[in-house]
């Protein structure tokens, strides 16, 4: 499926659609005679920017408080994308949870993959993300 740009507000996304340099129809907004990339490609661009900011909070050494059964801090994955970068536009309003579902699964392992032991960094938007390098203790 292919995405375009009138479907991202976020100017990076946007740039990395048209350096594709691929004009045709868009699947999700319906614009027409439009920079479009593959969904896959996109969130592997998506993905790549994520890992550069933000890390799994099993991974960041935020406190997991047991009474509760959660983490303190960490937003999932999905609504960072959403509510946090607000990545989308209002272009793809109606089709956002679609678009997205398609991003995280063309891009995160296949089901074989999946079979073999492979994980999906984001488990398909459910994730729970923080902001890499924020929770270091003082020694480190």
């Amino acid at each position: 499926m292919d995405c375009c740009e009138n479907c991202f507000d976020d100017e990076y996304i946007k740039q990395f659609i048209v350096d594709d340099n691929n004009k045709s129809d868009c699947d999700y907004c319906g614009s027409s005679g439009v920079f479009v990339a593959d969904t896959s490609e996109v969130c592997q661009f998506i993905r790549e920017g994520l890992k550069r900011a933000y890390e799994n909070v099993d991974d960041s050494g935020v406190y997991w408080d047991s009474e509760e059964k959660a983490y303190t801090e960490g937003e999932h994955a999905c609504d960072l994308l959403i509510d946090t970068h607000c990545i989308f536009s209002d272009a793809v309003a109606d089709k956002r949870q679609e678009l997205l579902d398609d991003l995280l699964s063309d891009s995160g392992p296949s089901y074989s993959d999946i079979k073999d032991g492979d994980v999906d960094d984001l488990d398909g938007g459910l994730a729970l993300l923080v902001l890499r390098g924020k929770y270091v203790a003082p020694d480190e």
